[in-house]
């Protein structure tokens, strides 16, 4: 399935999100980041069934069990890690050149709100959009803000 624009240019289903608009480009980036932010922050051990850990003579097996519940949660973390890496870095480099990028005053308007992982999520992705753009990128951002 192929989705078209208004340019005569098409793009794979896959990346059409990414091409239809800076707006909606910035808050699904925002979402995806504040919601791994959220994940990777939170105590993963809460959020599953665990076993609860039987109290025995022999200790050894109570401590392999809070190893493998420690390396899961490890595991967990690293994954939404690896969502956000995606999202916020290797993005922009594999979608087609019809790529949407997202705004700068949004982002810039996130920048302290309240809820943290919103505010983290929008400044890492302003702060790697401004590397994206180079010197003379933020050189004529500069110029168009003042």
């Amino acid at each position: 399935m192929v989705i078209t624009f208004q340019n005569p240019s098409t793009v794979q289903v896959p990346y059409g999100r990414w091409c239809i608009s800076s707006t909606l480009t910035t808050q699904h980036l925002l979402s995806v980041s504040a919601l791994a932010n959220k994940q990777m922050s939170t105590d993963l051990s809460l959020s599953f069934n665990r076993r609860p850990i039987v109290k025995r003579e022999d200790k050894t097996w109570e401590r392999e069990e809070l190893l493998r519940q420690s390396i899961n949660e490890s595991e967990k973390k690293a994954g939404w890690s690896h969502v956000t890496a995606l999202h916020c870095i290797v993005l922009p480099e594999h979608v087609p050149p019809g790529y949407c990028s997202p705004l700068l005053t949004h982002l810039a308007l996130k920048w302290q709100d309240r809820c943290m992982e919103v505010r983290e999520a929008s400044q890492a992705l302003f702060l790697r959009e401004l590397r994206r753009i180079g010197f003379a990128g933020r050189q004529q951002l500069v110029n168009q803000w003042y």
